[in-house]
């Protein structure tokens, strides 16, 4: 060998001390691919011949590695949001739903009509009989229009108040002048009884006097005794 040739090898050896490794090692590649396709592609650069950290970013065409090619956790990385939550569009309003039925009334049926009530007063009246001559007797009365008519009350108005004219009884019923004591059971006319004797100038038998008696028609009107004294 020739010094030449020697000073051409330490040449080569000193620049390629000089280059990075990874200038080195994609050198490395290309000579190995090359010699492979000058041997006609007897194999394949593994990655077993590839040394860790040699191959950099910028030696990888842009677009050439798709995400189905990439490690499982990583596209896991790549897919995760951050944390950040994306709200979707409000949704449209939904449709307004069909009116209730009309409720119904809570009252209940009409109750049946009761029986016409009594007017016990229909066809009340007052009888009244007017004495305007000086009687002889103490006792005076005055009538309903008929028997079957009842007496409810009564009363007697002296027409001379001149006159000193008590009185000692007014009730219902009828006298019998033969008698000269009320009748049983007729309620059909009021009766007043005069005090008579009362003073100097008692007036026994009154001149004038008028005597109501308040009458219903077709009224039964029972007695009941409320009290009994004994003795």
């Amino acid at each position: 060998m020739s010094q030449d040739q020697h000073d051409q090898q330490d040449t080569g050896r000193s620049l390629i001390s000089r280059l990075p490794i990874k200038t080195i090692a994609v050198g490395a590649i290309i000579a190995t691919v090359g010699i492979a396709g000058t041997a006609g592609a007897a194999s394949l650069v593994t990655s077993a011949q590839i040394k860790d950290g040699t191959v950099m970013n910028r030696d990888v065409h842009r677009g050439t590695i798709s995400e189905d090619r990439l490690d499982g956790g990583v596209r896991a990385k790549l897919n995760k949001t951050g944390g950040v939550t994306i709200s979707g569009a409000n949704g449209a309003n939904g449709k307004d739903g069909d009116h209730g039925r009309d409720g119904v009334d809570a009252l209940g049926p009409k109750g049946e009509q009761g029986d016409k009530g009594d007017a016990v007063m229909a066809g009340a009246y007052q009888a009244v009989a007017k004495y305007n001559n000086a009687n002889e007797g103490a006792i005076a009365t005055v009538a309903c229009k008929a028997e079957t008519d009842t007496a409810i009350s009564g009363g007697v108005r002296v027409i001379d108040p001149t006159r000193n004219t008590p009185v000692s009884s007014s009730f219902a019923g009828r006298m019998n002048w033969d008698t000269n004591s009320p009748k049983d059971n007729r309620l059909d006319g009021w009766i007043v009884q005069f005090g008579g004797n009362a003073g100097p100038v008692a007036d026994k038998a009154p001149l004038r006097v008028d005597v109501f008696a308040t009458c219903v028609p077709n009224l039964e009107l029972n007695t009941h005794v409320t009290f009994s004294q004994v003795g």
